[in-house]
C-alpha cells in the first residue's frame, strides 16, 4: 500500500493489481467495497485519495520545517478540500454504476429469456444508454423499466420456430447456458462479460471475442490477453 501512496501520477497506478487498489481504497475510506464498477473507475478513485494524502503530507512537511507558507497552507487546504469533494463525487458515481451492474445481474431479456450479458443499449447520456438494455445473445433491445421490446432482430417464421424448438433439447440448452470463467492478467472473472466490465472495455465485440475464446482458448483483445480458466 505504501507504494500506491507514493505514486507520482494517476497513470502510475496501472502498475498495481485491481485487488491491491481495492485494498488501499477500503483501508483509506473504511468501506468494504467488494469491487469497482471498472478498473478505470477504481484507478480514478484511488488517485483522488492518493492526491489528497500527498497534498496533506506536503503541508505537514512544510510546517515541521518551519517554512512560513501561510499562503501555501491556504492553497494546500484548498487542494485537500477540492480532492475530498472530488472523492465524494466519484464515490457517488461509483455507487450508481455498481447499482446498475448489480441490476443487470437480475434482469431478463424479454425475447430469449437470458439473464447474462445484458448491457446498456447505447452511450451514457443518450436515451438508449440510460433507458434501454441490449441482449448480446439474441440482439434484442428493450426498455429497462417496462421490459417492452424496442427492437428485435428480424427473423423468418420458420427460423423462429426452429430456434424455439432447439431450446427444448437439453444438450443444446446446457451448451448455450454454459459460462466460462476467464483469466486476464492473473485475475479471475466469472465470465467474459464481467471481465469486459471490470476492464472498462466496450461490449460491442463481446460475442465475437467469446466465440474466438471458446474456439481457441486464448484471445488477445483491447490490449489484454483473455484465457479460459481451467
Amino acid at each position: 500500500m505504501s507504494l500506491i501512496a507514493a505514486a507520482k501520477n494517476e497513470s502510475a497506478l496501472n502498475e498495481f493489481s485491481t485487488a491491491d487498489l481495492l485494498a488501499y481504497y477500503n483501508a483509506k475510506t473504511g468501506k468494504a467495497t467488494k469491487k469497482f464498477s471498472s478498473r478505470a473507475a477504481g484507478i480514478a478513485q484511488v488517485w483522488a485519495l492518493v492526491a489528497a494524502e500527498q497534498a496533506e503530507l506536503e503541508e505537514q512537511t512544510k510546517i515541521l520545517a518551519g517554512t512560513p507558507v501561510l499562503r501555501g497552507k491556504k492553497q494546500s487546504a484548498a487542494r485537500i478540500e477540492a480532492a475530498k469533494i472530488e472523492i465524494e463525487a466519484r464515490d457517488k458515481i461509483e455507487t450508481e454504476r455498481t447499482a446498475l451492474v448489480d441490476a443487470f445481474n437480475s434482469i431478463t431479456c424479454p425475447n430469449c429469456g437470458e439473464t447474462h450479458d445484458q448491457t446498456m443499449a447505447g452511450e451514457e447520456g443518450t436515451t438508449a444508454g440510460d433507458e434501454r438494455a441490449f441482449c448480446h445473445h439474441c440482439c434484442t433491445e428493450y426498455w429497462l423499466e417496462t421490459g417492452k421490446i424496442y427492437k428485435a432482430p428480424a427473423q423468418s417464421e420458420a427460423r423462429a420456430k426452429s430456434i424455439a424448438a432447439s431450446w427444448q433439447d437439453p444438450e443444446v440448452r446446457a451448451a448455450r447456458a454454459a459460462r466460462h470463467k476467464v483469466v486476464v492478467e492473473n485475475e479471475l472473472y466469472a465470465s467474459l462479460a464481467k471481465a469486459f466490465d471490470a476492464l472498462d472495455i466496450s461490449t460491442k465485440a463481446l460475442i465475437r471475442v467469446r466465440q474466438q475464446l471458446v474456439l481457441l482458448g486464448k484471445v488477445e483483445y483491447a490490449g489484454h490477453i483473455f484465457k479460459i480458466a481451467k
